[in-house]
């Protein structure tokens, strides 16, 4: 008697059910525990799929606290990278823009935009070291994970406010730079925002799994 394929089925839609994992990585978990599943059921296996795995919604929580530390490590990466790249393109990009002051009309908003820039990126680093400060020479735990994920975030978001307020005070000074500066400008203004992106993206994955298993 062979582990008969309707069980496999019933127990892999259980198990995908208490799966929180984004659908590339559920979709590579499944397969694997099901190729598992297919290999015993023709070696001529006659236990259940529950001998080989356990409880689906147990081994469901592992998995994906066990995929949750490795997002949670990716983000600490891409946060800081992220910080980095942000707090040195934008003094890069100050530098740059020293020499070639916005005119008399746009002054006033492009005052304005600068304090709004300077003060969202500053209040996003500040949050990028207290994020880090949570998480410190401590274990895993779900808890910090959650406070780190949250102020993480916050801070993303800040520093993408920071790179679209670079972004209109360049707009502001387009005509009196000229184009090798713009040149440099536009690519430390990319290299911003794929940091950022980044950053917001494995957010959004990390942030996903946090909020399944609480």
């Amino acid at each position: 008697m062979s582990l008969a394929p309707d069980r496999i089925t019933l127990y892999l839609a259980s198990f995908d059910r208490h799966l929180r994992l984004d659908p590339w990585a559920r979709r590579r978990v499944l397969a694997e525990i099901e190729d598992h599943l297919r290999e015993a059921e023709a070696s001529g296996g006659e236990r259940g799929p529950e001998s080989f795995f356990g409880d689906q919604q147990g081994l469901a929580r592992d998995l994906t606290l066990a995929w949750l530390e490795r997002r949670y490590a990716s983000l600490k990466v891409f946060l800081a990278i992220a910080a980095i790249v942000t707090a040195s393109a934008m003094f890069a990009i100050k530098s740059l823009l020293g020499g070639a002051p916005s005119g008399g009309a746009h002054a006033p908003v492009d005052a304005v935009i600068q304090s709004f820039d300077r003060g969202s990126g500053l209040v996003a680093l500040l949050l990028v070291g207290a994020a880090f400060l949570t998480g410190r020479t401590r274990p895993f735990e779900l808890t910090r994970v959650n406070l780190f994920t949250k102020l993480a975030g916050i801070a993303a978001l800040l520093l993408g406010t920071s790179v679209i307020g670079e972004a209109a005070t360049i707009a502001l000074r387009l005509p009196s730079a000229t184009l090798p500066r713009l040149l440099l400008i536009a690519a430390f203004l990319l290299a911003e925002t794929v940091a950022v992106s980044t950053a917001l993206g494995m957010w959004g994955l990390t942030r996903r799994i946090v909020a399944g298993l609480r």
